[in-house]
């Protein structure tokens, strides 16, 4: 039963006149047919009879087309023979035409007609233009039957194919492209016709130049007016363009994301409307020591900043008030540590969203190289007005060496001489019998202690000689420690550098502590950096006499400090142990970090071990350990390799 049949089955009949023209008899006729007449609603009739007569073929023409546009087919009862009464009704293109005298056989013959007639020719409009829709759509799209074979496709899989579509019909995909197409495709069929719904998958197909390209497939079964399947109706997207910019942009952001791990970026991204950690790298892991799961979901200020002072920045609110490009900062990691960063922050969108984009580099290798700098400015500085001071003392110090040396010759010739006379001047006296001059000459020598005199001005003038002799060690050992060499390694004595060192910072211990040496003279030079090894022996030897002063503040006790040097395979080792008051567990991951201090403001910037371990690790190849007990003391031990081999492959026109 179709949409224009009643609910007993019955065809409807419309009869409309197109003037005053009885339409009782042709009633009469329809429904001994069979007919139900229409009577309006919303049910459409399956036939419309348009009753025309002469001057009506305007009115009837209105009609017909008017019952066309609902999808109803038109017979055309026409009253007489009017030439262009019948030329107008004829361009209304009816599915019939009667005449009176109404003829039943004759009217039952032309509605069935008329009906079956429209119901082909609608039937083709319909696949006419389902036909140019599918022409028209830039995807391929395909009909197929239950057993493979291509009942229809359109324009855009014609021109993938490079066939015509007349060749392709009947045709299965094993036969246009390949078995092993063929075989994936005919699984495919087997799915859907099993499980129904709609299929979506992915594949790849050559196309008529012999390009590979990637397709997705989506297709449905169809069903006949009886509601079984009889075939598939597939229709593919060709990705392949898309797919192409996907891996550009892949193989982009792979670029960009290994230029950022080189660089060593690490990236924050931030929302700024919640101000929380949207994502991180995993450069910005590290240099905050948290991962990424812990950074995400977390406001920003959870990751803290402070600036140069160690002052606690407000970053979350500086981000939404002003830019921050390439600014100094220190970012505090949980545990305690500090990195010394450059910091810029831009906004840019992200997923159609905008986001703040805090880039960060580590600077402490930029940090510790300028901390270098200054020290070796400070040598620089120290030597020059060391190598004044010597000029200016040493002149002097001669003169007063020169001379005490010749007193003390003079002094003991002298001496001499005095003792033969008063020997000759006592002879002479007791011989003569003069009680008086020998009197004399026992008051005289008792008047200016003479006994006193011999005994001791040579003491004294020993003990000044050794007093110059040290200012002139002094001199010489700043002289030494100040300008130790170029920047190349060079092969030193590092037991004379440990004593030189000793000298020059006597004034660091000598209230709080004794140095003791042992050092092993049997050892080879060093190859290495004279100036700064000599900043290596300083600094710990500085470090160990503050944890001895501290220890022993406020009594009367003095700890030591115990430098010793030893062979260890190819390496030398240098230890100092002190009896200071040792490194608390909690401080022994920070003790190499940059600015990392225990000592009071002023006493102490946080740069010496850094920069210590900078020299022997980085610039020596060494390894520098140390190990405490609170309360007791520490050892720092300092390994670096002789490298006497090397250097003398190093040297041309050597021969070994």
């Amino acid at each position: 039963m179709d949409g224009n049949d009643d609910s007993e089955g019955r065809a409807r009949v419309a009869l409309a006149a197109a003037g005053p023209v009885a339409t009782g008899e042709l009633a009469r006729a329809v429904t001994a047919l069979g007919y139900d007449l229409a009577s309006g609603g919303d049910v459409l009739p399956a036939v419309a009879v348009v009753l025309a007569g002469t001057g009506e073929a305007a009115a009837a023409a209105a009609l017909a087309r008017e019952y066309h546009r609902q999808g109803v087919p038109v017979v055309f009862y026409v009253a007489g023979q009017d030439p262009d009464l019948l030329a107008t009704l004829a361009d209304c293109h009816p599915q019939g035409l009667l005449y009176p005298p109404l003829d039943r056989l004759q009217l039952a013959v032309t509605l069935e007609t008329a009906r079956c007639h429209w119901g082909r020719t609608d039937l083709s409009s319909r696949l006419a233009v389902l036909k140019s829709l599918m022409d028209a759509a830039v995807n391929p799209i395909y009909v197929q039957d239950l057993q493979g074979h291509y009942m229809g496709i359109n324009r855009a899989f014609e021109t993938f194919l490079g066939v015509s579509i007349q060749s392709a019909l009947g045709l299965t995909a094993a036969e246009i492209f390949s078995d092993e197409v063929g075989a994936f495709l005919a699984d495919r069929d087997r799915e859907i016709l099993s499980q129904g719904g709609v299929q979506q998958f992915e594949t790849t197909l050559e196309d008529a130049s012999g390009r590979e390209r990637h397709l997705v497939f989506h297709r449905a079964c169809f069903e006949d007016g009886d509601g079984l399947t009889q075939g598939i109706v597939g229709v593919a997207t060709d990705v392949t363009d898309r797919k192409r910019v996907e891996e550009d942009l892949r193989s982009e952001q792979e670029v960009l994301r290994r230029i950022l791990t080189g660089i060593r970026a690490g990236i924050f991204i931030i929302d700024p409307k919640t101000q929380l950690v949207e994502d991180a790298n995993a450069t910005a892991e590290e240099l905050c020591g948290r991962s990424r799961e812990e950074l995400v979901g977390q406001p920003c200020g959870s990751i803290v900043w402070s600036d140069g002072e160690g002052r606690i920045l407000p970053t979350c609110a500086v981000l939404t008030e002003r830019n921050i490009i390439n600014e100094e900062m220190r970012l505090i990691r949980p545990d305690g540590r500090t990195v010394p960063v450059i910091k810029t922050v831009v906004s840019a969108p992200r997923r159609g969203e905008l986001r703040l984009f805090e880039i960060v580099f580590d600077i402490s290798e930029r940090k510790a190289l300028e901390r270098q700098l200054a020290v070796a400015q400070k040598l620089e500085s120290v030597g020059e007005l060391a190598a004044g001071i010597a000029h200016e003392i040493n002149t002097p110090t001669q003169y007063i060496g020169d001379n005490l040396h010749f007193l003390s010759t003079a002094f003991a010739g002298l001496g001499q001489a005095f003792a033969r006379i008063e020997t000759v001047a006592r002879r002479l006296a007791e011989a003569g019998g003069d009680i008086a001059a020998l009197e004399e000459l026992a008051a005289a020598r008792r008047e200016a202690d003479v006994e006193f005199l011999l005994d001791e001005t040579p003491r004294a003038l020993e003990q000044s000689v050794e007093g110059v002799g040290r200012v002139t060690a002094i001199v010489s050992a700043m002289k030494k420690f100040s300008h130790p060499g170029g920047e190349e390694k060079t092969a030193v004595d590092l037991n004379a550098a440990v004593e030189n060192t000793v000298i020059v910072a006597k004034n660091e211990w000598k209230y709080a502590s004794e140095v003791v040496l042992e050092l092993d003279r049997d050892l080879p030079p060093v190859f290495c950096l004279p100036g700064d090894f000599n900043q290596v022996i300083l600094n710990i030897l500085v470090n160990a006499a503050h944890a001895v002063a501290e220890k022993v503040k406020g009594t009367a006790e003095k700890g030591r400090i115990t430098i010793r040097t030893a062979a260890d395979g190819d390496f030398f080792k240098l230890s100092v142990a002190d009896t200071g008051v040792g490194i608390s567990e909690a401080n022994r991951r920070k003790i190499f970090d940059p600015f990392f201090t225990t000592k009071e403001v002023g006493k102490g910037t946080g740069q010496g071990l850094a920069i210590t371990h900078n020299i022997v690790v980085t610039k020596h190849g060494g390894t520098i350990d140390f190990e405490s007990v609170p309360g007791q003391g520490s050892t720092f031990t300092v390994r670096v390799p002789f490298g006497a081999r090397a250097a003398v492959d190093d040297t041309p026109g050597d021969d070994l």
